[in-house]
């Protein structure tokens, strides 16, 4: 399937360095992830603060089939630690649902050798 990836800076000039470091974790979110659909990430420069310096805020939109994920961190200053915060994030709930995949898809091959399918679907009692 064709991943469409989308970054976009708000209240900033696009940084070539700060793209190709998105585009790097984004590879890695398709290696984790072969069924991913599309990944936005926005890069916004908040207003300046008078005591916090210049605040970066990232939002990482997340499409797979039947899931979508999404991730916002604010961080002062440091437009790297930002996106680091938000892709660890992401990678996190990412994996959560990939577990509850393998999971569910571990119960479905174990109810079906069993013979069970057809009575878990009978009752209602299937969590996937």
């Amino acid at each position: 399937m064709k991943q469409r990836f989308e970054i976009r800076f708000h209240g900033m000039e696009a940084s070539r360095t700060v793209e190709l470091a998105v585009r790097e974790k984004m590879e890695t979110l398709v290696l984790r992830c072969a069924d991913l659909i599309a990944c936005r990430v926005e890069i916004e420069l908040q207003h300046k603060q008078l005591r916090h310096g210049m605040p970066y805020l990232v939002r990482i939109d997340l499409r797979l089939p039947r899931h979508e994920l999404t991730v916002s961190r604010l961080r002062h200053d440091d437009v790297d630690a930002a996106l680091w915060d938000a892709f660890e994030g992401i990678c996190r709930q990412l994996e959560d649902v990939l577990r509850a995949q393998r999971s569910c898809l571990g119960a479905r091959r174990l109810s079906v050798a069993r013979g069970e399918a057809a009575g878990l679907e009978k009752e209602g009692t299937s969590a996937c």
